[in-house]
């Protein structure tokens, strides 16, 4: 009986280290966690004073971040103007303040630091300029399908910007 005993406690510790493994295996990076398509669900400016909806309460925008450390951001309003002209080129002074206000693009290249669990932006081209050439290191977490990070940079001065995404791939 006692040599039976033991032959059940042994296979059941081998089975719960085998389920710890293989639960340990499935654990995924925040590198692969965060790799995939990206829309916007909310980005905030927290300012000493206030917050901020930047692009509005329904703000639209992509995130694209590729498995070579390549990645793309476009962020825009719910609505902006169209151009009266059906022409670019020949907006009025309001047109191009609305679409300026209300957009920002960025591109370029990421990497991921695991044990900080940060993901940092090497900005190559953006619509404000300012950011091109710099690295932006933003605290992330990804929590299921949504991606929550945030920013210490803004483009309106002081504060900082908490955004999050919802996986669309």
């Amino acid at each position: 009986m006692e040599r039976k005993s033991t032959l059940v406690a042994a296979s059941a510790i081998s089975l719960l280290a085998a389920c710890h493994s293989a639960a340990a295996s499935d654990a995924k990076s925040l590198k692969e966690q965060v790799v995939g398509t990206w829309s916007l669900v909310s980005l905030t400016v927290h300012q000493t004073d206030k917050k901020v909806e930047l692009f509005g309460e329904k703000p639209r925008g992509i995130q694209i971040m590729d498995p070579n450390g390549r990645f793309v951001n476009i962020i825009t309003r719910s609505s902006l103007p169209l151009y009266a002209g059906n022409n670019r080129m020949q907006g009025t002074a309001e047109e191009y303040t609305a679409i300026g206000k209300g957009s920002n693009a960025l591109y370029g290249t990421y990497e991921v630091d695991e044990e900080n669990q940060t993901v940092t932006f090497n900005v190559e081209v953006s619509t404000f300029p300012n950011w091109e050439g710099e690295k932006q290191r933003r605290e992330s977490s990804v929590e299921g399908d949504v991606w929550r990070y945030t920013n210490p940079m803004t483009t309106i001065g002081d504060g900082h910007v908490e955004v999050v995404w919802k996986r669309l791939d």
